[in-house]
């Protein structure tokens, strides 16, 4: 798994697709507690709150690397299934709610 984020880190061209933002995002919700839960005491959630906005901000980095933005305006994606479309425009949605908002997502801990 670290290998893979470092990849996405790094931008390699086979991470460029729509479905890596999508598991950022579930990552950033997942990862840091099934990390951090058992490991360390309840006073250091800050290492939990700093994984989950690392990994949210690798997912908004990704999404203006694939020009998801583009997609909140209609316009003529004719290149493009309207599902593909579709699909673009929610998780560039669900990336600008979770970036303002991280624990949007977030079950109550």
């Amino acid at each position: 798994m670290k290998e893979l984020l470092l990849d996405v880190l790094l931008a390699l061209p086979h991470t460029h697709h729509v479905g890596l933002v999508e598991g950022l995002l579930l990552l950033s919700d997942w990862l840091p507690s099934i990390q951090f839960n058992n490991l360390l005491p309840s006073k250091h959630l800050f290492a939990e709150d700093a994984t989950a906005w690392s990994l949210i901000g690798q997912a908004v980095r990704h999404s203006y690397l694939l020009r998801l933005d583009r997609t909140s305006f209609r316009g003529d994606f004719s290149d493009e299934s309207k599902e593909a479309t579709d699909r673009k425009r929610l998780v560039w949605t669900c990336t600008s709610i979770v970036e303002l908002h991280p624990r949007f997502l977030a079950n109550e801990r």
